[in-house]
C-alpha cells in the first residue's frame, strides 16, 4: 500500500503500488473495515476472545472477476498477508520509552 487519502475514515482511497485504487467504505474503529476494489470486496471484522483478536474476512468477487479455484489462493494470500501485519504492528515500539507499547488496534485511535 502507498497510500490511504485522507486516512482510515470510510470515504478514503486507498493507494497501491500497482494496480488500481480501492475505496474503504466503512471504517468503525476497533470493529471493523470494509474495502471495495475493482474486482474484489473485502470486509474485515475485529473482535476480542480470550485476550486475542480474532479477524474474521469475507471477500466477494465483483465486476465479472472469478476465482478459478473457488478463492483458496486469495484466502492464503490474505492469511499470510494478515499474519506479517499481525507481526509488525505487535512489534511496533514507540519512539519514547517511557509510552507502553501498544495494542494494533489502538493505532486506530
Amino acid at each position: 500500500m502507498k497510500a490511504i487519502d485522507p486516512g482510515w475514515k470510510s470515504g478514503a482511497k486507498m493507494i497501491w503500488e500497482s494496480g488500481p485504487p480501492a475505496m474503504i467504505t466503512n471504517a468503525r474503529a476497533e470493529k471493523a473495515v470494509d474495502i471495495q476494489g475493482p474486482w474484489v470486496e473485502h470486509s474485515f471484522r475485529f473482535r476480542g476472545q480470550g485476550g486475542h483478536t480474532v479477524v474474521e474476512i469475507e471477500f466477494m468477487h465483483r465486476g465479472g472477476a472469478a476465482f478459478t479455484d473457488g478463492g483458496a489462493a486469495e484466502e492464503r494470500a490474505l492469511a499470510e498477508s494478515l499474519s506479517k501485519l499481525k507481526s509488525l504492528v505487535e512489534n511496533e515500539t514507540s519512539a519514547e520509552e517511557n509510552l507502553p507499547v501498544r495494542e494494533w488496534w489502538q493505532f486506530w485511535k
